[in-house]
């Protein structure tokens, strides 16, 4: 794979959603949910569980399959 392939992968259409809603819903964690004692270092702070949240959403969508899997059987 070249390297203009990878960074079309890597900043494709679905991580950016991934990255968007997931940091959304890391902030929504923090701010409905989270630990307001401090306990939890992790959620208890609001950049950290936005960032968290995005870390999840963009490891769900990031595409894994390989070319020959994307596209269809020529016949």
């Amino acid at each position: 794979m070249d390297v203009n392939g990878f960074v079309k992968k890597i900043f494709s259409w679905r991580v950016l959603i991934g990255l968007l809603a997931g940091g959304a819903l890391g902030y929504a964690y923090y701010h409905f949910i989270g630990c307001r004692g401090g306990s939890c270092p992790i959620w208890a702070n609001p950049w950290r569980s936005t960032l968290i949240g995005m870390a999840f959403g963009a490891i769900l969508l990031f595409d894994t399959r390989t070319k020959a899997d994307r596209e269809p059987e020529k016949e």
